[in-house]
């Protein structure tokens, strides 16, 4: 009798989490491989265009042209895809130019300022995607009117020539 009392009561306790009311613990969450980014681009960030085309890469002195920051035409909008890389390690950022546009390889990336397509009188942001919680759009591109593509060319000369342009990992020698 003793042991039967001793095992009803055991069992109970045993048994009481699974019958009780109160509500579960959460689940310890995993962190996230992303960084969580504030959703506004401030002017003391800098982002990365990668560069996938050679035309758009100055032999001669390794820059990226103006024609690596000219915009798309995008449900309606200009736009210039780029990443954010401030605060983020570069060997995700190199992840990243791998993933987004596969299975193109980037040649290249240009760092720019965001101050910088603010005195061009562009501004950025963010565009989070699924994995890419660092992409993020230039936008505010003039118009182009009567075929005449001037203004945007001068606010993507602007990008490119205040840009610091570097090479992946692997083609560094």
């Amino acid at each position: 009798m003793e042991l039967k009392l001793l095992m009803t009561r055991f069992l109970n306790r045993l048994l009481r989490p699974l019958n009780s009311s109160t509500p579960e613990q959460p689940e310890p969450q995993l962190e996230l491989a992303e960084p969580l980014l504030p959703a506004a681009l401030g002017a003391d960030e800098y982002v990365a265009r990668f560069v996938f085309s050679e035309r758009h890469i100055d032999k001669k002195f390794r820059n990226v042209k103006w024609q690596g920051f000219m915009p798309m035409l995008y449900e309606g909008n200009f736009e210039t895809s780029v990443c954010r890389n401030t605060g983020i390690q570069e060997s995700r950022v190199w992840e990243l130019s791998r993933v987004c546009r596969h299975p193109m390889q980037a040649l290249a990336r240009a760092d720019v300022g965001i101050v910088v397509a603010h005195e061009a009188l562009l501004m950025a942001q963010a565009a989070p995607q699924p994995n890419y919680a660092e992409h993020a759009v230039i936008l505010g591109w003039p118009p182009i009117t009567n075929d005449d593509k001037s203004p945007q060319m001068m606010a993507a000369t602007l990008l490119a020539t205040s840009a610091q342009t570097i090479s992946p990992p692997q083609l560094l020698s």
